[in-house]
């Protein structure tokens, strides 16, 4: 009910925000609180400034007995008599002083609870936002974080924290509204003339705004967009700064940066310009509009001498005191338009356009039974470059399965889909059967270990990085024993923290091998069906090499295994050999019977000198 009439009421410029605070699932007692709360706090901001109008008359009268003609005093006699009624002049004084009082510091006292309560409200938010992005990124598809710059995921921290910030305008504008709406009706009561010519004013100050609002939130859109590119750009600098060292290009980097960070100083000013242009134009056009209206009270106040001076006097102080409001509605205005382009991003991450999401189907996948086919396999990451082009071959339980061929051929790409990394056309890649499009990619990965060329390690502890995929808590023991297969035994034994000595960013503090051997660690410790391994030794010398592929392939025993290879020797023991040239299987078989096939396999093999 309250989303629907929210629809209702949205305009198109206030599209973004309403969408905004959908997202949020704000519950509709947020707003009523804040309102009633803001409501309140105006009610006795005018109480306060009403009273002023008794109480400036009777010090000047210096007779307080006209109390007797407000209804308000009359409530208050009939619960409390002779509190004002028929007291002393200094009495009734003191006494209405100390109403003004009170009504201030309730005025206060809700002012600060309210904004307690947001600011309370807000903290659950930011969480629950964060928190709910951070999912959001995780159910994106592979191809996402491949087209997308980890510079800009980086940022999202502080979108988030600016576009939150839009509640506080939200709460401010609700404020200032009610609060010149209570100073209206006592300005009606005071003159009814002078306050519809103050009202008809109004629209014409608010829509001389309209423009400047506008240049607002264009600007800040260029703004962010250009604050994303420095984030991207400074990713991409360090992390690459072994390139950037080696080829010297730290001035290069250093120029781009800098016409970079220029152009964003120049946008913020920019913005910044635009906002403070608000604060004096409002004052000038408030300064116009309260000589206006002096001039027209002192033109009544002529008219009718007889009239109580009070009165007016309490209208010029209502009038001015309408001015702060009046810049702050605008300010908000102001605000809330330049948020608009955090709030966007925000939005733009909850689409599912261009976010690749594997669509899980509804089977649980518990276990490899029988044989993987690709069945008349194709796939392009884009609609004009085919990658793989009708791939057809099986892998059977327990096989060793090598993929070998060029750099660039696709191989990778066979694995990742088998991985369900990205999605593909249905009823070309089977397991025991199924179209592995109907499993969900949980359950299937649970059963899968993958060793990735590039030995992706996280910034914590050598023991961290190897149970990471560990389906259950291990022992010591447990850690021990595939840390001796791994060939790491040595290694750790020689570190002053062992299994708890911190690898740094991507592994950075081991060698290639070493952060390679981690990765093998990580697989054997999964347990897992399938285990692909994607150039699993590239990184090693020849000795290692040996080594740890003899450990691999007692541990693969029972297991099945894709391997992907560029060192052909080390896929002597594969049942299968798969050789892929340009997306396309050229060549199936076992090792032998490709070499004695004179082919393709055969030229690779003469390639790299193995007679």
């Amino acid at each position: 009910m309250f989303t629907n009439l929210m629809n209702r009421i949205a305009n198109k410029r206030f599209k973004t925000i309403f969408s905004y605070f959908k997202l949020l699932k704000i519950k509709y007692t947020y707003f009523i609180i804040q309102s009633i709360g803001s409501f309140l706090v105006a009610c006795l901001e005018g109480l306060s400034l009403g009273l002023l109008v008794p109480l400036i008359k009777g010090v000047i009268e210096k007779d307080f007995s006209f109390l007797e003609g407000y209804k308000v005093f009359q409530i208050i006699s009939r619960q409390f008599p002779d509190l004002f009624l028929n007291r002393p002049v200094v009495t009734t004084f003191f006494g209405l002083v100390l109403l003004i009082f009170i009504a201030a510091v309730l005025k206060n006292l809700i002012n600060y609870s309210i904004r307690l309560y947001i600011a309370h409200k807000q903290g659950f938010l930011f969480q629950d936002l964060m928190q709910n992005i951070f999912s959001r990124y995780l159910d994106f598809g592979k191809l996402y974080f491949d087209r997308t710059n980890q510079g800009d995921i980086s940022q999202i921290g502080n979108i988030v924290g600016n576009s939150i910030a839009v509640l506080d305008d939200v709460s401010d504008f609700f404020l200032s509204s009610f609060t010149l709406i209570i100073y209206f009706i006592l300005m009606f009561k005071i003159s009814l003339p002078v306050t519809l010519i103050f009202v008809f004013i109004l629209p014409i100050v608010f829509y001389s705004f309209r423009t400047l609002i506008t240049k607002i939130r264009r600007t800040a859109y260029q703004y962010i967009e250009k604050y994303y590119a420095m984030a991207r750009d400074l990713f991409n600098i360090f992390s690459g700064i072994t390139i950037v060292k080696a080829y010297n290009r730290e001035y290069q980097s250093k120029k781009r940066f800098s016409e970079i960070n220029k152009s964003l100083r120049q946008l913020k000013f920019s913005l910044e310009k635009k906002k403070r242009l608000i604060g004096p134009s409002q004052e000038i056009i408030s300064l116009f509009i309260l000589v206006v209206v002096i001039s027209l009270v002192a033109f009544v106040f002529v008219k009718d001498p007889t009239g109580d001076p009070s009165k007016y006097f309490i209208f010029l102080l209502i009038a001015h005191r309408c001015s702060p409001f009046f810049s702050r509605i605008m300010q908000q205005r102001a605000n809330i338009a330049q948020r608009e382009a955090d709030i966007n991003k925000v939005l733009i991450i909850f689409e599912d356009r261009h976010k690749f999401i594997i669509q899980d189907g509804p089977k649980a996948f518990k276990g490899f039974q029988k044989d993987i086919i690709f069945n008349n396999f194709s796939f392009s990451y884009d609609e004009n470059l085919p990658v793989l082009k009708n791939i057809n071959f099986s892998i059977n339980k327990g096989e060793i399965v090598a993929i070998v061929g060029p750099t660039g051929a696709g191989k990778t790409t066979i694995v990742s889909l088998l991985v369900r990394f990205y999605d593909f056309a249905a009823q070309s890649l089977f397991i025991d059967g199924i179209d592995i499009r109907e499993y969900s990619s949980k359950s299937l990965r649970e059963h899968i270990a993958l060793v990735t060329q590039d030995s992706i390690l996280f910034n914590d502890t050598i023991r961290a990085n190897i149970i990471y995929g560990a389906k259950k808590e291990l022992s010591e023991k447990e850690i021990f024993q595939v840390t001796e297969k791994a060939k790491l035994t040595d290694l750790i034994n020689k570190l002053p923290k062992g299994l708890d000595t911190l690898v740094g960013d991507r592994g950075v503090k081991l060698s290639g091998g070493e952060r390679q051997r981690v990765s093998i660690a990580r697989a054997l410790c999964r347990k897992a069906d399938i285990v692909i391994l994607d150039e699993a030794t590239s990184s090693l010398d020849s000795k290692t090499e040996k080594v740890i592929q003899e450990a691999i392939e007692e541990t693969l025993k029972g297991k099945t295994s894709i391997v992907i290879a560029h060192r052909l020797s080390t896929i002597k023991s594969a049942n299968k050999v798969v050789v892929v040239v340009d997306g396309c299987v050229v060549e199936n078989g076992t090792f032998s019977e490709l070499l004695d096939k004179h082919g393709v396999f055969y030229g690779l093999w003469e390639a790299q000198s193995f007679f």
